[in-house]
Order: C-alpha cells, then structure tokens, then sequence
C-alpha cells in the first residue's frame, strides 16, 4: 500500500507498539511479563503494519483490534513449516476475541514478484470487496517473508472456500513465473540469436527487425509467464499436416510447464494446425504477436500476450516454433512507437504508403491516429489492415459521426473492434450497447473494452469480442454502421429530426429542443413531443388549458388518457378530479412534467390516465371532440362542473 498516500492511524507508532508488549500478543515479544521485548523481526512487522493502516479503512477497529488482528497473521506464519506458503480466509477477531464486521484473507510465505497485484486480481474477480490491506515484509534467513493481510466484507462459507482456492490457484502460478523467471529469458535470448543465423524467406530487414524485437522484450518490457517449443509434421510433399503440433518434451517453462495448457486451444477444441496457422506459418515474418487463449492469474488478470517465434531447418523450411506466453509491460505500452522493433518499422512503411506530406495537417492527423492505434492492436495488425484503417479514421475526423472498424483475429478466436463516438453522445448505457451489438454480430461474447478520450471530438471505444463463431461471415459494416448511430442518437437528436419534418416552424420548435426532462422523454418519444409543442404553440394568450384527449397506449378498451397543457402555473390534481369524475371517468394515474423552453414562460403537460366509471368500453372516436370541449368549458367556467356532464 502507497503510505505516503493517506494518513496515519489515529494511534501513534510507539502507542501501537506500547499495546503489542502486552500479555495478550506473547508472539510478538522474546519473553512474558511487565519487561518483555519485541523481537527485531516483530517490530520491523508491527511498523510496517502501522504505516500500512488508514483510518478511512478501519471503521469499527479499535487500535488494540488492530493489534489483535496483526497478532494473528504473525503468530499463523510463525507457526508454518520452514519455507512453506499457507493461505486462509478467517472471521476477524479484535481484542479479547471481539468479534469484528469483516473476514480476513492472509497469506505468508518467501515473498516474490507481482503477490499483492496477483492475489487482488483474484479477489477482484470472485466478487469480493477489499476494505484494506496489509503487507508487511520482514528480512529472514535465507529470504525475505511476506505477511499479506486483506480485510473484505463478510463472506459466506462457500465463497470463503472458493476464495481460498482460488488464491492457491494464482499463487501456483506466481511461483512457476519467479521460478522459472531466468530460464525464459535465458530462452528468449537464445531465441534471438537463432533467428539472427537462421536461413529464412524473411527479407533481412524483417529478420533484423524481428532479432530487435525478442532483445526489446527480454529487457525489461514483458513479463514471462511461459514458454514451450513444437514442431510441426509434414507430409511427404512437405505440406504442413493438420494435426496438434507436437510437443517437445522438457520444454515447458513456467504456467506452460503444465501440459494441459494451451496457447491458442479454443475451450476443448484440438490445437489443430488450422487454415489460419498453416497461412502464418508459409509468410515470410519470421514473428508473430497476438493474444493467447490463457487469462493471466498473474500481475493482470487479462489474456495473455503470445509471442511466437517461427524455426527454420537449414533449407529455410518452417519446421516448428517457440511460443512464449506473457505480459506487455507498463514500460512497452508506454514507450514511444519509434522506439518498438516491429512497430516502428510496420509505421514508418504505412506513413511512407499512405504518401501525406508530414508536414501538412493531414500528415500530421495520419501520424498522430498511427502512434497512438491501440498498442495491442498495433502490435496485431497487419500493414495493409493498418493503411486502410487509419486513412479511414483520417476522413472520419473531417466529418465526425459514429463508426465502427472491424477486425478478425488472424487465428479466427476473437474480433477486435474500435467504435468511434461524438464525446457528448458517449456514456455507460451507449458503451454497454455498442458492445452488446458487436456481440450479437458475431456471435460472441464482450470480452474487454477499453475508451479513450482524446483531442479530437470523437470519443474511442476498443472492443474485444471473444468466444466468436468459427466461420462466421462477417456481419454487413453498412448495416452495422447504421445501428450503432441508432445507439448513439439522443432524444433530442430525434426531437430535431421530427421538427424538420414537421410543419410548425423552426421558430417554434428551436426552443423545445432542450425543454424536456428525463421523466417526460423516458415516457415520450420525440414524435409525440412535437404533437405537445404544436399544441403549446396553439394555446393562446387568453386560454389558460388546453387538452387533447388520445386513446390508451395499452389498448384497453374501457381506458380514455388525455394531456392538460397549462402554462405559468401547473394545475392542482384536486381541481382536475371533479371536473373528470363528473364526466363519468375515474382517474388511475397522473403524472406532471414541467416544460422549459429557452424562451417565453415554463409551461405543464399533464399527463391522466382514466377509465370509464362503470367499466364500459369507450368509444374514442365517437367521444374525443367532445371530451376536449367539454373539458375546456367546465375548466373556464362556461359550463358547469356537475354530475350532468357524465
């Protein structure tokens, strides 16, 4: 936890420590009694536990609570077997066994790399709220402890377990990935040296920049997860034969030490060498970076980068390929596109293709859309889909509106599509459709999505849809194109598209573009807001209502709804009563929405659901003109207000 960052619990450090020499805590001390000491390795935990703590964190815990609880995370991990790494979900107990409103998960073992990100990451995704955590480190022989301590909301019996399980789960992982850290690296870089001697059909700028890419990586800009070497069999005319590529034995490093883990396998379906891997195997780029089929349990919980490596015999024959499973590093995504192998070179031929003067404005738009493509995508796409895209994109920033750009994972297991929306359009619900329409194009499901708010007045939303169709025709982009406007188009979008059609005057209809509010156009469309316009626009300055009577919009047949508009002042529902009830009509619902227009007076429609008193059906026909003539007579006193109006 960044303790730099909150302040300090209400206790001081010497209180705190004053509480732990106490008789209660003998864990913490070298002996019993009023002169016991706490131990080196004690203090060095309890000052970390301190710094650790918030009091935004820790409502309801006392500091002796605080004590108690950090007394028994270090009293369990004194008690483990030499080395061993133990995990546990308990109910939280303060002082004197004071039972406290949040359960504990801790963990104790040699620390490593990416613990805390990793056993959050896992917390995160079974559902469950962190309200703090702890994570001293004391130095023992031979390594360093880690004392892991998250408090949560109350957890039920199962989802303890679960929880519990899943923590040993990512754990086994973070072990293999520090395990086996070096040798992957070491693989890496062997990996490198391969490609730069190897007889290959890569041009020599391909290969060099392939060798460049495998030493950026190795220093410092992924995180090795795994890595495993195959070869792929061929016939006898030396066609790549579509099977599983085989194993080789002893090669498996990392979580790929397991061999029931697979980097492209979709779900249980064979590794087979598809159509797909057969066309990346016969290309002459000697690397290829995609996403993997594994989610990362450790550091991110994402999926997996997979960066293979294609081996040649010494004809220059593909005769298989090493695999590495891993994490783009913060520093890879962050560094600029010159400074990437493969990227900078994929950028420079697309700008020198696309030929816009790179000094024009338009060669400066192309640069700034190519440099800033989504790194994973950059790193994905092919020259040719980069070109059209971007030069796409370019037009697009001429005339802003909503599109969508689509493209099918090389290995056919997801599309990854980029949205593009007006800023002040874009919020949740329009996010969430979007996704859920590309979804259902391909049927498929939303994996990720990742919005970007830029400079230029569209907003970018990169979605990616797993678990797609094999074979699946991509859906038509017109059409497509189509829908997703139709998601972003607000109310009052709609609103300014039915003035135009209509016959009442800009004049009159350009102020009730922004009148309404959220209850009337979450009951209303903008068609029938236009109606209410029309008849704001015909009430006259002596008239203080007018109504318009329409059928029920449920269908039943004894129901008749009307709208009363007034303005200045809205009308009292205990005056409307009378004067409906006398008309043989009982009131079932009413609702009052305010009106604003930019200019002129606050006006009120009032919406009234009625149904015929004896449950007769209603003739609307046959009773509207007379209804909104009645109504309007009684209300300004040219008829009266009595039972003969029924």
């Amino acid at each position: 936890m960044d303790t730099g960052a909150h302040a300090q619990f209400a206790y001081t450090l010497d209180e705190l420590l004053n509480l732990a020499q106490g008789a209660a805590f003998p864990a913490f001390t070298t002996g019993a009694g009023p002169g016991a000491e706490l131990t080196a390795t004690a203090g060095s935990f309890l000052r970390q536990f301190h710094d650790d703590a918030d009091p935004e964190d820790l409502h309801g815990v006392a500091p002796a609570d605080l004590v108690a609880l950090a007394h028994g995370l270090w009293a369990w991990g004194q008690a483990r077997p030499e080395g061993a790494r133990v995990v546990r979900v308990r109910r939280a107990q303060g002082a004197e066994g004071r039972a406290l409103a949040r359960d504990v998960l801790e963990v104790v073992g040699p620390d490593l790399q990416f613990l805390v990100a990793s056993i959050m990451a896992e917390v995160a995704a079974q559902g469950a709220s962190a309200l703090a955590i702890f994570h001293p480190i004391v130095v023992t022989e031979p390594d360093k402890l880690s004392l892991i301590q998250i408090h949560l909301e109350p957890l039920t019996q199962p989802r303890a377990r679960a929880l519990e399980q899943g923590v040993h789960d990512t754990l086994n992982d973070v072990v293999l990935a520090n395990e086996d850290f070096q040798k992957m690296r070491a693989r890496m870089s062997a990996c490198a040296a391969e490609l730069a001697h190897a007889t290959t059909n890569a041009t020599e700028g391909e290969r060099t920049e392939g060798v460049a890419f495998l030493r950026w990586l190795e220093v410092g800009n992924f995180t090795f997860l795994g890595t495993r070497d195959y070869l792929f069999a061929r016939d006898a005319r030396g066609a790549f034969i579509p099977e599983e590529p085989i194993v080789l034995d002893d090669t498996g490093l990392g979580v790929l030490r397991d061999p029931d883990r697979f980097v492209l396998r979709r779900g249980q379906e064979p590794s087979m060498i598809t159509p797909e891997i057969q066309r990346f195997l016969q290309e002459p780029t000697p690397i290829v970076v995609s996403k993997s089929n594994l989610v990362s349990r450790v550091h991110r919980r994402i999926y997996a980068d997979y960066i293979g490596m294609k081996r040649y015999d010494a004809k220059g024959d593909v005769i298989g390929e090493t695999r590495f499973i891993g994490l783009l590093t913060a520093e890879a995504y962050n560094s600029a596109v010159r400074d990437v192998p493969l990227l900078r070179r994929k950028v420079a031929r697309v700008l020198e293709r696309a030929a816009k003067d790179p000094s024009s404005h338009n060669g400066k738009a192309l640069q700034n859309i190519v440099e800033n493509y989504p790194r994973d995508e950059l790193f994905q796409i092919s020259e040719d889909e980069l070109l059209t895209t971007s030069l796409a994109i370019l037009h697009l920033f001429d005339r802003p509106r909503p599109k969508v750009f689509l493209r099918r994972d090389r290995f056919d297991r997801f599309v990854s599509a980029m949205a593009f929306v007006p800023k002040e359009r874009f919020n949740s619900t329009v996010r969430e459709a979007i996704g859920q329409a590309l979804a259902r194009a391909y049927g498929g499901r939303l994996s990720a999505f990742y919005p970007l708010f830029g400079d230029a007045p569209l907003a970018r939303i990169h979605y990616i849809i797993g678990g797609i169709q094999r074979g699946r025709p991509d859906p038509d982009q017109v059409a497509l194109d189509v829908e997703i406007a139709a998601l972003t188009r607000t109310w009052e979008d709609s609103f300014e598209a039915a003035a135009h059609e209509s016959a009442i005057g800009h004049d009159l209809t350009d102020p009730y573009v922004k009148a309404f509010n959220a209850g009337y156009k979450e009951r209303f469309d903008a068609l029938e807001a236009m109606v209410d316009v029309g008849e704001f626009a015909k009430l006259g300055a002596e008239e203080t209502v007018r109504v318009r009577a329409y059928s029920a919009r449920d269908g039943r047949p004894d129901k008749l709804c009307c709208k009363v508009y007034a303005r200045d002042t809205a009308l009292p529902l205990s005056a409307c009563l009378p004067v409906l009830e006398n008309l043989g009509l009982f009131v079932e619902n009413e609702q009052t929405f305010p009106v604003r227009p930019a200019t002129g007076a606050v006006a009120y429609v009032h919406d009234i659901e009625m149904r015929s008193r004896d449950g007769k059906p209603i003739d609307f026909g046959a009773v509207e003109t007379s209804f909104e003539t009645a109504f309007a007579a009684i209300w300004t006193g040219r008829a009266e207000n009595d039972g003969f109006n029924a």
